[in-house]
């Protein structure tokens, strides 16, 4: 499961993070839309290059997803509402 917003029975909102084989980060917001479908808003943090030039952001985003990875919430959101 996805981490919840504090407001998730009346926003639908959690939050995920993803490594992907290039080795950047992904960021993702999750709510429901009008009709009741899962929509997303993604981040890619790039660990290569890109806009990022300092290594303590670099391990910011790394040590978050490591320990979304922890908690078990980096699945996608479910329909238990």
């Amino acid at each position: 499961m996805a981490l919840k917003d504090n407001d998730f029975l009346e926003n639908g909102i959690s939050f995920r993070t993803m490594v992907g084989g290039n080795g950047d980060y992904y960021l993702q917001i999750w709510s429901k839309d009008k009709d009741g479908f899962n929509t997303n808003i993604g981040f890619r943090a790039c660990m290569s290059g890109g806009p990022i030039k300092t290594s303590r952001l670099k391990i910011a985003f790394a040590e978050l997803h490591r320990a979304m990875e922890e908690e078990g919430f980096n699945n996608y959101p479910q329909d238990d509402k």
